[in-house]
């Protein structure tokens, strides 16, 4: 999930809406913290009130038997994504829409995973210091009068691998649309006010994590299997206030560059002429090179091999426990990443037909929110099990999704599991292309990611050919490394907890 600055109104309007409902909030940032979805990833199901175990397999379709049930892709039909290069270097992906209307998209390699312990938070706050601070003819207020002016919106965020800046507006409108995004990328404000104005409101966002039980335990865990590196690293108050104004330069100088950069359009004109429009545009903005971020695989291997003969504890006042399991995963380019998805599908992910869900949820009542998530990005990844329960039944959760994840790693899933799980990812896949600009921000992503762009089109393929061989042998190669566990909740669990490990108490 990205942390998202849509201004349809003044700057100081801008401000005013970073003040969200805690509750909403929060919500974000657990999901947040759960990592942003990779090319192609089942968003997480809303959690609905436990049902007893006949009343769900009442409410559910009669599957037709293995033999009769053939796993068909759906038809997939995308607009033609038109593709080009500035003589910059700058990648250009355009797709011709029947409304009149203008979107452009500039995605910079730069994110999340580009941070350490020193400098957390950067990525972010050098999306919240452009949305406040705009650009030299477009500063703070006139960026955001300019787009609403017009009725159009600008949107600016940081996602794991991406700080991305978007403006629409109507056809009419394209040439002030591109000028804004122009000088934006040649030429941020980035003024001392803005940037202050932004790491106050990132320290506020970091005080009201400490509200929510489930980010805490989420980001410790990732914390611990990455060395608080990339997908590791995890704001503080420290660590945002001591970035200054110069490093933030520094950040944007190296990765806004026309060699880091992709940029989608959607316009109503014909390719070519907004190609040209396009290049006189941005032409201006400056060669570069293509930045990547650092991972150790090793070391975050050893972490995983190191925690998993120890049971994390984070001890809090509070009425239920948080329980997260998580381990390395694989890159998105690796073979094994469809029978992987598949795998996790069926694990948690498949809402209340995956296997935790029904054992833990389901059928024994024991936790109103459980999931498992696979995060693949390009150099690395993370699986994570997650559930809340109350205290006393937190030792029998722990040890159920233990227990799920074993078994998913030592025997084949059936017939029936398997066939769900294809035929669902392949159903679901479609939605992730409703629009044109959705469209093209997959294109953007397979880009960043160095996937080929066949990815989007073979997925569906892809995912109807992982058998139950390949969906065991993904879950020994994932769970064989060990996974680190990590309870949160009262003094108490500590004895019982034990019983899995040498307990160690960490701070969040």
């Amino acid at each position: 999930m990205s942390s998202n600055y849509t201004a349809n109104g003044s700057g100081r309007r801008a401000r005013a809406r970073f003040v969200v409902p805690i509750a909403l909030l929060l919500l974000g940032m657990l999901f947040a913290s759960l990592g942003d979805a990779a090319p192609k990833s089942t968003p997480p199901k809303k959690p609905r009130k436990p049902v007893k175990q006949a009343e769900t397999r009442k409410a559910e379709v009669p599957a037709p038997s293995p033999e009769k049930r053939e796993v068909r892709p759906t038809e997939l039909s995308l607009p033609p994504v038109a593709e080009f290069e500035l003589e910059n270097g700058l990648k250009i992906f355009y797709i011709r829409d029947e409304l009149p209307q203008f979107s452009v998209v500039a995605s910079a390699g730069f994110g999340k995973l580009y941070e350490g312990r020193l400098n957390a938070g950067i990525s972010d706050l050098l999306a919240k210091g452009l949305t406040l601070g705009g650009s030299k003819r477009y500063p703070g207020d006139r960026l955001h009068e300019a787009v609403e002016s017009v009725g159009g919106r600008i949107a600016i965020s940081a996602s794991w691998e991406t700080v991305n800046i978007s403006i629409r507006v109507l056809e009419r409108h394209a040439d002030l649309a591109l000028d804004i995004m122009a000088d934006l990328l040649t030429d941020p404000a980035l003024d001392e006010r803005s940037i202050a104005d932004a790491k106050a409101m990132m320290v506020e966002e970091i005080s009201r994590k400490k509200d929510s039980p489930s980010t805490l335990a989420i980001e410790k865990v990732r914390e611990i299997i990455f060395d608080g590196v990339g997908y590791g690293s995890v704001p503080r108050e420290q660590s945002v206030n001591s970035i200054s104004q110069a490093e933030l330069r520094t950040a944007f100088n190296n990765h806004f560059r026309a060699g880091n950069m992709a940029i989608g359009v959607v316009g109503a004109v014909e390719s070519a002429a907004a190609r040209g429009r396009i290049e006189k545009a941005l032409s201006g903005v400056a060669r570069g090179e293509r930045v990547a971020y650092r991972f150790d695989a090793e070391k975050a291997a050893a972490a995983v091999r190191a925690g998993t003969k120890k049971i994390y504890f984070i001890e809090r006042p509070v009425p239920q426990a948080t329980i997260v399991v998580g381990t390395l995963a694989p890159p998105m380019a690796a073979p094994a990443s469809y029978s992987l998805g598949v795998m996790n599908f069926i694990l948690g992910e498949g809402s209340f037909s995956s296997r935790l869900v029904r054992e833990i949820r389901v059928n024994r009542g024991l936790s109103y929110v459980v999931q498992s998530v696979l995060r693949q990005r390009k150099e690395t990844g993370v699986f994570l099990a997650f559930a809340q329960t109350n205290t006393a039944q937190s030792p029998l959760t722990l040890r159920l999704i233990l227990e799920n994840m074993g078994k998913i790693a030592s025997s084949p899933v059936t017939p029936d599991e398997l066939a769900w799980a294809r035929q669902s990812m392949i159903n679901s896949y479609i939605f992730e292309f409703e629009t044109p600009l959705a469209v093209l921000e997959k294109y953007m992503t397979v880009y960043h990611m160095g996937l080929p762009f066949s990815y989007i089109t073979e997925y569906q393929r892809n995912v109807a050919g992982v058998g139950a061989d390949a969906v065991l042998e993904s879950g020994k190669q994932l769970f064989s490394q060990g996974a680190v566990r990590l309870v949160l909740g009262e003094g108490a669990l500590k004895k019982e907890l034990a019983k899995f490990g040498e307990v160690v108490v960490v701070r969040p």
